[in-house]
């Protein structure tokens, strides 16, 4: 019995022993330049089941007057003989010479602190040669990279694409809201002086008299066509709608238009005769039919304006029901207005993205 317990004491003292916690620390370079940059290896050796806590430094601080702490490096864990060992990085540097002692890096362990080994620094200076001040330069200041208009280009192309997607939603959504058509449906309609429209139906009259005539119902369809054509003229000239009126109708609004009343009595008999050809069947005799063909040129010469030919834009008016209809096609046009939209907005951010990261 007390060579097994004997036994079991030198295991369990064996066990102890390894598994003994260590801190340890050293560092890649004990002297560097000002400037430089040093890195401490802390190396901690504990049993998986000790509980381990680094030292609490943090990246920025001044470790001392003249030393500070740029960087810290995430704890690394690996496996040693049954144990765990943690490491860890410190980056340290200097800017003014001189040698220091780095304080010992605390590892608390299961609440217990172990400390590392205190380590040396030396930060060393440059030798400047001061016989040779042509070789020294003052400090630069920070300079600007120069303007280039290239650098912009995928900013102003992304807010000229923003620029026209809300003028189009807003387009569209007026347009919507109104009941109208996306877009108007308009043709140009070449618009021909009323005196001029007039005269070209005459001169073809006068061309066609001869083989009109010589029907058997030419009496009435040359004056037909002459009244119509003077009822047109008198319409688009003086305002009143004569192709819906009477002789006797026409003669009155004709006497409230001034400086036109010597023509009164000629085109007053004209449209008499014309009213027995088509209605009494009266047979008129051929230099009469020239006669009145003379006096409606003349009467259309005498009461012309100097208004010249041109050309207008005529706008279409829709119905209930094709404005209904066109209702179903606005949102289609939206859908596919704002699917471009989005479509141009991804193309301009590859275009921006690929700009940024080639130049």
């Amino acid at each position: 019995m007390k060579r097994l317990f004997l036994i079991l004491c030198i295991l369990l003292g064996a066990l102890t022993a390894g598994a003994k916690s260590t801190v340890e620390a050293t560092i890649d370079s004990i002297q560097i330049l000002i400037g430089q940059q040093a890195h401490v290896t802390l190396t901690v050796t504990t049993g998986y089941k000790d509980r381990c806590e680094l030292p609490p430094f943090k990246a920025g601080a001044m470790v001392l007057p003249n030393v500070e702490l740029l960087e810290i490096s995430k704890p690394d864990t690996t496996d040693r003989d049954g144990n765990r060992v943690l490491t860890q990085v410190y980056t340290f540097t200097s800017f003014d010479a001189g040698l220091y002692y780095l304080p010992p890096l605390p590892v608390k362990i299961n609440g217990k602190t172990v400390k590392s080994e205190s380590l040396a620094l030396k930060v060393l200076t440059i030798d400047v040669d001061t016989t040779k001040l042509d070789e020294f330069f003052p400090i630069k200041d920070v300079q600007d990279n120069p303007f280039r208009w290239s650098d912009y280009y995928p900013l102003m192309w992304t807010l000229l694409l923003l620029v026209v997607c809300i003028v189009g939603f807003i387009y569209l959504w007026k347009r919507l809201k109104d009941n109208k058509p996306v877009f108007l449906r308009r043709r140009i309609v070449k618009v021909v002086p009323a005196h001029t429209k007039a005269l070209t139906q005459l001169q073809e009259l006068k061309a066609e008299k001869v083989d009109i005539i010589a029907t058997e119902e030419g009496n009435k369809e040359y004056y037909t066509r002459l009244t119509d054509t003077l009822r047109q003229y008198l319409k688009e000239r003086f305002g009143f709608d004569a192709t819906q009126m009477t002789t006797s109708e026409i003669v009155d609004a004709l006497k409230a238009v001034p400086n036109h009343a010597s023509f009164m009595h000629e085109l007053q008999e004209l449209f008499q005769t014309a009213d027995l050809v088509k209605f009494a069947k009266y047979t008129t005799l051929l230099n009469q039919n020239d006669m009145n063909l003379a006096g409606a040129i003349e009467f259309i010469n005498s009461t012309k304006t100097e208004e010249q030919a041109r050309e207008d834009v005529v706008t279409e008016e829709l119905s209930s029901n094709e404005q209904r209809s066109m209702l179903h096609r606005r949102i289609i046009k939206i859908s596919i207005a704002l699917l471009s939209a989005v479509a141009l907005g991804g193309i301009g951010y590859i275009i921006y993205k690929m700009y940024d990261l080639f130049i």
